[in-house]
């Protein structure tokens, strides 16, 4: 039996009347009430829309797009809402019809170095637009073409609309929608037999059945003489609350990851409660204080009625803990399993009833009522490339644009399909990012060392130590900047985090700028592999190699005339593959050479990316001829000689069926050109600019190397010409050089 046994053969509420004609008016859920109280307070805050992205690649059809999205607003009521007043109080109004636009802009007249940051400068006007909740709709949808077969595609809703696991659902129908309606068929969905309205009113007459009295007795229990827990500011708290925010964030080493994942299964947990506890020590030392309480949001899609459904189905939750130094981490983390799973026991129970239901000290429960928020979960939305049918077309989730914070510090961990991430959104207004930068890492050190030694007290945690000099090291890089791609209620981890270029990639951008097509600062490295093949650990390999340096997942862009590396939270990784064998023998070699020129060619897009690529071209099943080419701005001679050593060592232990156990790195080129940038100011600096200029300084000389013939243009066609030296050449002048040095 459903759990929504109402009369399907209407739909709940009122009538419509005058006011609502074409639709029907019911209640809001309590947290769309909550919600819609905040835009009286403040209409049109931006905190509360829900932006996200996808770059589609392929012949994409706006008007079949079009046509799936208003399919999907059909089946879903909730995306035809509203809210107005009636007699004082707010009442969603579902119309009967709705008919969405997509606005399609053409980009493929800018200039192809800045379409990058224009498409980039839409979508955060269009995630940072009002919605009129009242007039609506609260549904908007926007194609940017960048070139024939590449686009964004922008969504934005109102979170009272929507959550996170609304977006995979709206998602999943689409992929599934575009290729019938391409293809000229019906539907392949079957209709749904629930709605929002109907999970609405089931709600709300649990609340007027006493149903959650037993819920809420445990919540008023629980949270008895509640204090809210702040992390001290380092600016005074404005007086109206502000949402400016930032957002930092660090991948996690598999064989940590792994770790925790098998110490929270041998102790009888969960990832989600292990990081939690590891959050509440965060906090505990930071703050001196014992009574530690943490807000995280839950899903409530427990159930198959409402797992295909769109609409705000998340409850908050409030998880408290007594933390004490002599505490044993062990024990807490009994403490914390006991307190979720009392948590997801009492689960149904409306968090905004809780706080209605509780006074502090005779007054009523602080607003907001928890000011740091937890998260642990996989990726909503999508975390990989979706394939729409056979039509060709691709989509692939890409970072939304910030909407701004609800929280004070929100700490979220998110699994993807290239492991966990670990972020912290701070109000901006309230922290520097040097402070954010060393909650994170604080975050970090309390979780490598947790599976190593359970047993030590909480006292005995070592936290990093911070000086002047990495305060101010932290400020810099923490420019990293990324935004929540579930809405701030349900972040995501961030996708892209932004640090300064360094001087060399300055040049090479220049060089760039000048002739985008030219294909002189292409590093290729052409190998010939002979013996048996696997395919799939080399692919594996060459993807390990891009998700192990963040520099291959780099790509670039000018923010405000300042050169910015763009890096990539994952750089989705396929091999091309070219099968020769059919050709004849003698003509293979021929066409092989033609094809690794051409590859070795192609010119690189430093604003899209990728910035390396790789190609293999089979010859027969033991020849093989793989050639991996980079751009100079992202690699050198040496970094060469890293990618082919790390190359081929992950590829021994795939294709022995192990995992490379090669030690995480411990800082990346993002750093450096931090520190490049902070040395360039410095007095050792200014020494070698004076050795320099004086070494350099009046008339240089100008060697003109005798020409066969003068071009009439600067051209970059090049030859190669090798002479081997004989053993015993090579040997005297060893022995040469060391009788000189």
């Amino acid at each position: 039996m459903s759990i929504f046994e109402l009369e399907q053969s209407g739909h709940p509420g009122k009538a419509a009347n005058d006011e609502t004609a074409g639709g029907y008016a019911f209640p809001l859920s309590p947290a769309q009430e909550r919600i819609w109280r905040a835009d009286q307070a403040r209409p049109g805050n931006p905190a509360y829309n829900a932006a996200f992205r996808w770059r589609l690649e392929g012949p994409v059809d706006a008007d079949v797009l079009e046509h799936a999205f208003n399919e999907i607003v059909r089946r879903h009521e909730i995306l035809r809402a509203t809210v107005s007043q009636s007699n004082g109080l707010p009442q969603q109004v579902i119309r009967t019809s709705l008919r969405l636009r997509l606005q399609l802009t053409d980009l493929r007249s800018v200039p192809e170095t800045n379409r990058a940051a224009e498409a980039d400068r839409i979508c955060a006007e269009e995630a940072a637009r009002s919605f009129d909740l009242a007039k609506g709709p609260l549904i908007r949808i926007r194609l940017l073409q960048l070139q024939d077969q590449q686009y964004i595609l922008a969504l934005s809703l109102h979170q009272i609309v929507c959550d996170g696991w609304s977006i995979r659902v709206i998602m999943e129908e689409l992929a599934q929608l575009y290729p019938a309606f391409a293809a000229r068929k019906e539907s392949p969905l079957a209709e749904l037999n629930l709605q929002y309205p109907d999970y609405v009113v089931w709600q709300r007459e649990l609340a007027e059945a006493g149903q959650f009295n037993d819920q809420l007795s445990y919540w008023t229990s629980k949270l008895k003489g509640y204090q809210r827990i702040e992390v001290e500011a380092d600016f005074p708290r404005p007086v109206e609350r502000s949402i400016k925010s930032s957002i930092l964030s660090m991948q996690l080493p598999r064989e940590l990851t792994d770790k925790l994942k098998q110490f929270s299964d041998r102790e009888g947990g969960t990832m989600f409660i292990t990081t939690l506890a590891a959050c509440m020590v965060l906090l505990h030392r930071r703050t001196g204080k014992r009574d530690i309480s943490i807000g995280s949001p839950i899903a409530r899609r427990d159930r198959a009625d409402v797992e295909g459904l769109v609409g705000l189905f998340y409850n908050e939750m409030v998880y408290r803990v007594e933390i004490t130094d002599n505490l044993l981490f062990s024990e807490l983390l009994s403490l914390v399993r006991d307190t979720v799973m009392e948590g997801f026991a009492n689960q149904e129970v409306p968090f905004e009833h809780i706080v209605k239901s509780l006074t502090v000290s005779g007054q009523p429960a602080p607003e907001p009522f928890y000011v740091i928020n937890f998260i642990c979960q996989r990726a909503f939305g999508g975390s990989s490339r979706s394939v729409f049918g056979s039509t060709g077309v691709q989509a692939t989730p890409i970072p939304s644009v910030p909407q701004g914070a609800l929280h004070d510090l929100n700490f979220f961990m998110i699994e993807r399909e290239d492991g966990w991430r670990i972020s912290l959104e701070f109000n901006t207004d309230l922290y520097r990012a040097s402070t954010a930068q060393h909650l994170l890492d604080d975050f970090r050190a309390l979780l490598e060392q947790i599976p190593s030694d359970p047993g030590r007290r909480i006292s005995e945690f070592a936290l990093p130590e911070v000086s002047e000099n990495s305060s101010e090291d932290s400020e810099k890089v923490a420019s990293k900047t990324s935004t929540p791609a579930e809405g701030s209620d349900n972040p995501e981890e961030p996708e892209l985090y932004a640090l300064p270029a360094s001087l060399s990639q300055e040049r090479f951008w220049a060089f760039a700028k000048l002739d985008p097509d030219n294909a002189a600062f292409n590093m290729p490295a052409v190998l010939r592999l002979s013996g048996p093949l696997s395919v799939e650990a080399l692919e594996k390999s060459l993807q390990r190699l891009i998700d192990r340096h963040e520099i291959l997942r780099t790509k670039f862009e000018e923010r405000n005339g300042v050169l910015t590396q763009v890096i990539s939270r994952n750089g989705n990784f396929s091999l091309t593959t070219s099968d020769l064998a059919a050709l004849p023998v003698d003509q293979r070699e021929s066409r092989l050479a033609q094809l690794v020129r051409e590859a070795a060619r192609q010119p690189f897009d430093l604003v899209q990316g990728p910035l390396i690529r790789a190609h293999l071209f089979r010859l027969h099943d033991l020849d093989h001829v793989l050639i991996v080419t980079v751009h100079h701005i992202i690699s050198d001679g040496w970094s060469q000689n890293v990618i082919q050593r790390e190359l081929w060592s992950a590829y021994k232990a795939f294709a022995d069926r192990g995992e490379p156990q090669d030690e995480p790195l411990q800082i990346q080129f993002g750093d450096f050109a931090v520190w490049q940038r902070e040395w360039q100011d410095s007095d050792e600096a200014n020494a070698h600019r004076k050795y320099w200029m004086a070494r350099l300084s009046g008339t240089l000389p100008i060697i003109d190397f005798p020409l066969d013939r003068t071009p009439v243009s600067r051209r970059i066609e090049g030859a190669l010409e090798t002479l081997v030296f004989p053993a015993s050449l090579i040997q005297e002048f060893k022995s040469f050089c060391k009788a000189e040095s």
